[in-house]
């Protein structure tokens, strides 16, 4: 869609009648300035003082909310936007929104402390309306104002709060993977064994897995690549350039925002460098023969495995490419408060594993945008690198992927399930159509909210495409260490987790697992509840003693993720936090409240609407502390709540009826189509899905391999191992050195069996159709029956 311009009214607000940025002068600044909590500020009391009295608008902000505004909200955001600050530009307007007389002025004609006083009035509003309008606004205009640079690169509040980015480390150039892009310049149509959309954790194995057996990969991307030495770990760039939506998508309801990779390395190049294997009771219950999934490919000693897996194997092997220890782990001081509090109350609490080469590292904090170093052994250092040096795998970035491509199934044989057989893909680049012929295979690795949406709009029917969708909300507790330079932005990010609350609330596996974020000053201030003016900017310059620790839920409720009728090549996520799952949340409010106050916080807030602040060391207010906050609970829009995990969107099952993929990845209703990504996962992962949807892929890219080479086989092609014009793959690091990360030996017995029960399988399920959408499916019901009540009034 053109770019929507922002009403006239939009600069009057912001830049004449600063309200969110506000200037803090007089008393209100003074008592700021007195510290009198003992802050580590950071500089001198003249400089806070300017910090103080500088507005968001004086500070060059306008110009980027315009841009936001124009650029990257949908258009019926944008809609919505110009509505609502028109309204407030007019006194009707205002009245209506602000429930009020027409007599009082419009709202930016309102004096200072009047509109401060109206935003407070709409953020803890009854009405949901008025929650989600303030919220949405906060998050915009507070996120861009404290990650915003100039040309210089610069923010102009960040000297004043202490924060400043990492010395430039060393660009990691093992391997210049920018080398392997394919320019499109015309229409262009390409021809290889396979070709895979994604390049994160799913399309990124596979693309390695597949390249090292001799086939022809092209790997698509939708985002960019951003080469090591083009990274500037600057917040809010990196939110354009790697983020889904600038990192600014929520869902519809407008309650959580959900952070989600769009770059080259997908959610690995941007994630935290937390390794945490599949927990095993999230494996029982994908491999419970009476349950929904029925997959015993993911069973455990005791549960049905006499032996280890295929799961087992990829598992080990992810673990071991992408380097992930407990070993020589370095704590920050935010990780170490939650160590040092859980010690002392007697929680569980342990050290992660982490795909850091070096923990101690004080750039490691900003590794969630980009590796300048490669010191995080994410998608682009290891499983791409791995593809390209073997001769056979090629790229292309900002690739829109439009359709999956199919033809009828093959007549004869066997009844199947699958009715289509993949051939290929449709796409543009930069304005160019871009086909892609897949001699062998099309692998979809887009991830939870972009798979759905290729396959809907390639006109897949299965009802499950899309739905099931796990998010993990979590929601944050941020208290104050007075006086000790915290500097949570700082050092590896995620190295600590406690699960005391894992089991949830009802015993069954969906609680919540506790740790710590990192905690850098846009996504901070995005995230953190507006008190007033003053109130945030205390807060922002006691940002060196924060410190964060966050509670991330297994869901039981899922949501559904569905084309955007308002942009084509968008997406609606319809998702809400269910019941259980608040109960489940309020209990790791809970604890983190108590392991922050026992490492010795001075101060703890959540991240309510309402003021939420303790500040006292007494055991009995601060159950009090406790018990309101378990009072205010989670309500839509009252509390920050928050998603960067997406998973389930087309799960793996054992049939048509309840999921969209087999064992082994393959589309139930299309032949020769993997998916390979988190959305497979059955249920939310109760832990950093990263490792688990490495692993799954792993195991996909690995029979989909086997598949081919016995194809070839029985073709009378060589299945041995492949030349590549990279050379032998011994000689690049540790690739090789993983037990069955790239099995070379063609095992031709596995491979039958294997492929009999795969025959097996799609045959048994022929009779099994996919279920159709469930709206055209309603609207049948709906038209059936309407007619038989029609013939019988009829009859009458």
């Amino acid at each position: 869609h053109a770019p929507l311009a922002p009403p006239s009214s939009l600069p009057r607000l912001i830049n004449s009648r600063p309200t969110n940025v506000a200037s803090i002068t007089g008393d209100e600044a003074d008592a700021i300035l007195e510290n009198p909590h003992g802050g580590s500020r950071e500089t001198s009391r003249e400089e806070q003082a300017t910090f103080l009295a500088t507005t968001g608008s004086s500070a060059g902000m306008v110009p980027r909310v315009e841009e936001a505004i124009a650029t990257v909200l949908t258009l019926q955001e944008r809609t919505e936007v110009v509505l609502l600050l028109g309204a407030l530009n007019t006194r009707f307007g205002s009245s209506a929104v602000l429930c009020c007389l027409p007599t009082r002025p419009a709202f930016a004609d309102l004096s200072a402390a009047e509109r401060e006083a109206a935003l407070l009035f709409l953020s803890t509003s009854p009405l949901g309306v008025h929650r989600k309008a303030f919220n949405g606004l906060k998050r915009l205009i507070m996120g861009l104002a404290m990650s915003f640079v100039d040309d210089d690169g610069k923010n102009p509040f960040w000297r004043h709060i202490g924060y400043s980015t990492p010395t430039s480390p060393k660009p990691w150039k093992e391997h210049d993977l920018k080398s392997h892009l394919l320019t499109i310049d015309k229409d262009t149509e390409l021809e290889v064994d396979a070709v895979i959309v994604g390049s994160g954790a799913g399309g990124g194995v596979t693309a390695a897995v597949l390249a090292a057996q001799g086939y022809s990969v092209l790997v698509l991307e939708k985002g960019q690549l951003v080469a090591p030495e083009e990274v500037d770990s600057l917040e809010q760039p990196a939110f354009t350039n790697m983020y889904e939506k600038s990192a600014l998508l929520t869902n519809t309801t407008g309650d959580l925002s959900i952070l989600a990779g769009a770059t080259f390395g997908g959610g690995t190049t941007i994630n935290w460098a937390c390794c945490i294997p599949t927990p095993e009771h999230v494996r029982k219950e994908w491999a419970d023969t009476q349950g929904v999934h029925r997959l015993p490919v993911f069973s455990t000693s005791g549960e049905g495995a006499t032996e280890s897996t295929d799961f087992d194997r990829s598992q080990a092997a992810i673990m071991a490419r992408i380097g992930a220890s407990e070993e020589g782990v370095v704590h920050n001081a935010a990780n170490q408060a939650l160590l040092d509090g859980c010690e002392k109350l007697g929680y569980h609490a342990k050290t992660t594993a982490q795909n850091l080469r070096d923990t101690s590292a004080k750039s490691a904090g900003w590794t969630c945008f980009g590796d300048k170093a490669g010191n995080k052994q994410g998608t682009m250092v290891t499983f791409l690198t791995d593809a390209v040096r073997t001769g056979n795998a090629s790229f292309v970035h900002n690739c829109a992927v439009k359709r999956v491509t199919y033809r009828a199934a093959d007549a004869g044989g066997a009844p199947t399930s699958a009715k289509r057989r993949a051939t290929g893909i449709e796409a543009e680049v930069d304005g160019f159509a871009l086909r892609i012929k897949a001699k062998r295979c099309v692998v979809v690795s887009c991830g939870s909210l972009q798979t759905p949406c290729i396959l809907q709009r390639s006109g897949f029917t299965n009802a499950h495409i899309g739905r099931h969708l796990a998010l993990h909300p979590v929601t944050g507790i941020v208290a104050k260490f007075n006086g000790k330079r915290v500097h949570a932005y700082e050092g590896a990010p995620m190295t600590t987790v406690s699960n005391e609350v894992e089991p949830g609330p009802k015993n069954d596996g969906y609680g919540c697992k506790l740790e710590v974020p990192s905690t850098h000053p846009g996504l901070i201030s995005s995230s953190i509840p507006w008190h007033g003016g003053a109130a945030v900017k205390a807060h922002l310059l006691d940002t060196a003693d924060a410190a964060a620790m966050i509670v991330l839920q297994r869901d039981h409720g899922t949501g559904v993720v569905t084309n955007d009728a308002w942009n084509p090549m968008g997406m609606k996520v319809n998702y809400a936090v269910t019941d259980d799952d608040k109960e489940s949340m309020i209990d790791g409010m809970d604890k983190c409240i108590r392991i922050l106050a026992a490492a010795g916080a001075d101060e703890i807030m959540t991240t309510h609407s309402a003021a939420h602040v303790h500040r006292t060391s007494d055991a009995a207010a601060l159950d009090a502390y406790v018990e309101k906050v378990r009072l205010s609970g989670i309500k839509t829009n009252s509390v920050g709540v928050f998603s960067a995990h997406q998973m389930g969107s087309c799960r793996m099952g054992y049939s048509p009826n309840t999921s969209v993929v087999d064992e082994d990845g393959e589309m139930w209703e299309c032949d020769n189509l993997y998916l390979a990504d988190a959305s497979t996962l059955p249920t939310a992962s109760a832990a950093n899905p990263m490792v688990t949807t490495l692993s799954i892929s792993h195991m996909i890219a690995t029979k989909l391999a086997q598949r081919l080479k016995q194809e070839d086989v029985e073709a009378g092609k060589p299945a041995g191992k492949p030349t590549t014009s990279g050379g032998d793959l011994s000689t690049y690091g540790n690739a090789l050195a993983v037990p069955a990360l790239y099995v070379y030996e063609h095992d031709s017995v596995a491979a039958v069996a294997n492929a009999t029960k795969r025959s097996e399988r799609r045959q048994a399920m022929a009779s099994q159709q996919p279920p159709g959408p469930w709206l055209p499916r309603y609207l049948v019901a709906a038209a059936v029956m309407t007619a038989i009540g029609a013939a019988f009034m009829a009859r009458r």
